[in-house]
């Protein structure tokens, strides 16, 4: 159920249906304004509103700037000689794409992944460990992310590989409840943990939370700030950014206030 209404509540705090949103609100209190000067007032303010956070969000370099305070400091560690597994976080595979073509389509964060397998060939006796279940609100998709994975690995490290697939988690804390479940892991024991740089504090702070110790291994870096502020015409590219930037702090203050971090 709280799966369910965070999904819910994103879906009406994601920017660009925000923005559409507050435009059609404000275009019904238009409509309306000549019953009440109230609503005239407020449905200017909104409209102002859905303009402005289109400029900002779409033709400026703002998102690049939100990512930047999210992946600052996130650098790639010395890794230990010996760890005991490589945990891939899912996201960088697009389960819908892929169920709909049958094969692995990846995405933007396809990085997780490619780092992953990279990894598992440096050190071919740590478990390899893919966590990514299924987005969808009700049932099940015909094929979970990690198992989209495995015939990835298929193809990179042959079939007789032997990555563990974590089939059921669909957010960041089931990932680590649901892996810790499969593996096990002893106090004593390292972990390498890849997922996205902007996700990486989260993403370690829920998994030593759980039990584990993990060593955070980067990658998907999306900022492009450089410490200057300026004007950007790539309005899709700079809302995506937004988007995952805004999801990422939202995630943040949820799980300090569950106590999950």
């Amino acid at each position: 159920m709280l799966f369910f209404f965070s999904k819910l509540f994103w879906l009406l705090l994601r920017p660009l249906n925000a923005v559409f949103f507050l435009m059609l609100l404000g275009a019904l209190l238009q409509f309306r304004a000549r019953q009440r000067a109230w609503r005239k007032r407020l449905s200017t303010v909104l409209l102002a509103t859905a303009a402005g956070t289109i400029f900002l969000l779409g033709f400026t370099n703002l998102p690049d700037y939100l990512l930047y305070r999210l992946e600052k400091g996130i650098e790639r560690p010395i890794l230990p000689a010996n760890p005991a597994g490589i945990i891939v976080l899912g996201g960088g595979i697009s389960i819908r794409a892929s169920n709909i073509h049958g094969m692995t389509e990846m995405n933007q964060s396809a990085e997780r992944i490619i780092a992953g397998l990279m990894l598992a060939k440096h050190f071919p006796q740590a478990r390899l460990v893919y966590s990514g279940g299924s987005w969808a609100f009700f049932g099940t998709v015909p094929v979970s992310e990690a198992r989209w994975g495995a015939r990835l690995a298929d193809q990179f490290l042959g079939k007789g590989h032997s990555m563990l697939l974590e089939t059921h988690s669909r957010n960041t804390w089931e990932n680590a409840i649901y892996t810790r479940k499969l593996v096990n892991p002893h106090s004593e024991e390292t972990w390498i943990l890849i997922t996205s740089a902007w996700h990486a504090r989260r993403a370690r702070a829920v998994f030593e939370k759980v039990g584990f110790r993990v060593i955070v291994w980067p990658v998907d870096y999306w900022s492009e700030y450089d410490g200057w502020f300026f004007l950007d015409p790539r309005a899709a590219g700079q809302f995506l950014k937004a988007e995952v930037a805004l999801k990422e702090y939202v995630g943040i203050l949820a799980y300090w206030l569950m106590g999950r971090m």
